[in-house]
């Protein structure tokens, strides 16, 4: 027979964006999005039809490793073709050729943030955020000194903007939501960090799972969709973004007496 049953599906989180400038000034990459979060808890159950149900479960997407490409977009989630949570957004990386623009974070379900700009007015803006899953991405700062990449988006909140002021702190992703499918408080869908260059900078990572970004930058967490840090360099070196974390599926359903119980 069919069943009713609550659900928790969340995609893999965007990776970050790279920071590719070898020279001073610097300017940050943007943290990827954390993968779109769906659930029936507070709304309506689903009702799996008789049959078999493939579920799948989004990998986090890849840190910007070469210059002037994005983080990758993390995989979708879902059960059969019932539900499906998109992943989240790429971090926009910093270019290394001129012209020296901030390049926007990608869309997901979550959007990742957007680089930040050595050339002023133009910040790479910040991916949008599938309705209903997640937000957008922040934009990045503008200036031609150390300009910061700016948040991913989280399922609860936008992603920060990336700061234009020199030296600043690394910005923090969006927050995520919680989940209480499992009885328990399960923290899904945070944001990654946005890169600044702040060599005394504590990692801006929120306790959504999202990664963080300070002089270094870290993965968003397995298993909660969080979204991979941008990067910053502490010494007038490239260094590549940071993945984002894999999604998760869970299912649960209220045995009756049909079952035998």
């Amino acid at each position: 027979a069919s069943i009713n049953v609550d659900y928790l599906v969340v995609a893999g989180g965007g990776g970050g964006g790279r920071q590719n400038w070898t020279t001073s000034p610097r300017s940050g990459g943007g943290g990827g999005g954390a993968g779109g979060v769906l659930t029936s808890i507070g709304a309506a159950s689903l009702t799996i039809p008789v049959g078999t149900q493939n579920v799948t479960i989004g990998a986090g997407g890849s840190g910007a490793a070469s210059a002037n490409n994005n983080g990758s977009n993390g995989g979708s989630s879902s059960i059969g073709t019932l539900v499906e949570a998109d992943g989240g957004g790429g971090g926009g990386s910093v270019r290394d050729t001129a012209p020296l623009f901030g390049q926007p974070g990608l869309s997901g379900g979550s959007g990742g943030g957007g680089s930040g700009s050595l050339t002023s007015g133009t910040q790479g803006t910040g991916g949008a955020g599938t309705v209903g899953q997640g937000n957008n991405g922040g934009s990045g700062g503008s200036s031609n000194g150390d300009p910061g990449g700016a948040g991913g988006g989280g399922a609860g909140t936008t992603g920060s903007n990336g700061l234009s002021t020199s030296g600043g702190s690394a910005v923090a992703g969006g927050n995520g939501v919680t989940s209480t499918i499992t009885g328990s408080n399960l923290l899904v869908g945070g944001g990654g960090a946005g890169g600044n260059w702040n060599p005394n900078s504590a990692l801006a990572a929120n306790a959504w799972g999202g990664g963080g970004s300070g002089t270094i930058s870290t993965n968003g967490v397995m298993g909660t969709g969080g979204g991979g840090g941008g990067a910053v360099t502490a010494a007038l070196a490239t260094s590549a973004g940071s993945n984002g974390g894999s999604g998760v599926v869970i299912i649960r359903y209220l045995k009756s007496a049909v079952d035998g119980v």
